[in-house]
Protein backbone atom coordinates (compact mmCIF):
# COMPACT_ATOMS: atom_id res chain seq x y z
CA UNK A 1 0.00 0.00 0.00
CA UNK A 2 1.38 3.45 -0.86
CA UNK A 3 1.39 6.60 1.21
CA UNK A 4 0.73 10.13 -0.10
CA UNK A 5 4.46 10.97 -0.01
CA UNK A 6 5.62 7.83 -1.84
CA UNK A 7 7.14 8.21 -5.32
CA UNK A 8 4.81 7.43 -8.21
CA UNK A 9 6.11 5.39 -11.13
CA UNK A 10 4.90 6.77 -14.44
CA UNK A 11 5.51 5.28 -17.88
CA UNK A 12 8.01 7.15 -20.07
CA UNK A 13 6.20 6.96 -23.41
CA UNK A 14 5.91 10.58 -24.58
CA UNK A 15 2.58 11.32 -22.89
CA UNK A 16 2.57 12.84 -19.42
CA UNK A 17 -0.80 13.19 -17.68
CA UNK A 18 -0.56 15.74 -14.87
CA UNK A 19 -4.01 15.04 -13.44
CA UNK A 20 -3.69 13.97 -9.83
CA UNK A 21 -0.29 15.58 -9.25
CA UNK A 22 0.15 18.36 -6.73
CA UNK A 23 0.75 21.67 -8.59
CA UNK A 24 3.82 22.40 -6.47
CA UNK A 25 5.44 19.19 -7.78
CA UNK A 26 4.66 19.69 -11.47
CA UNK A 27 7.64 21.83 -12.53
CA UNK A 28 10.22 19.34 -11.29
CA UNK A 29 8.18 16.40 -12.61
CA UNK A 30 7.95 17.86 -16.13
CA UNK A 31 11.69 18.61 -16.28
CA UNK A 32 12.59 15.10 -15.09
CA UNK A 33 10.07 13.51 -17.46
CA UNK A 34 11.40 15.41 -20.48
CA UNK A 35 14.98 14.53 -19.55
CA UNK A 36 14.05 10.85 -19.36
CA UNK A 37 12.19 11.03 -22.69
CA UNK A 38 15.33 12.50 -24.28
CA UNK A 39 17.46 9.70 -22.81
CA UNK A 40 15.05 7.16 -24.35
CA UNK A 41 15.11 8.88 -27.76
CA UNK A 42 11.56 10.23 -27.50
CA UNK A 43 11.75 13.65 -29.17
CA UNK A 44 8.10 14.69 -29.16
CA UNK A 45 5.13 14.10 -26.94
CA UNK A 46 2.14 15.47 -25.08
CA UNK A 47 1.56 16.94 -21.66
CA UNK A 48 -2.02 16.54 -20.50
CA UNK A 49 -3.17 19.16 -18.02
CA UNK A 50 -6.45 20.56 -16.83
CA UNK A 51 -7.96 23.94 -16.24
CA UNK A 52 -6.90 25.32 -12.94
CA UNK A 53 -9.15 27.20 -10.58
CA UNK A 54 -6.43 29.21 -8.85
Amino acid sequence: MSSPGDPVEIPINGTLDLHGFNPKDVKELVVEYLDECTRKGIMEGSIIHGKGIG
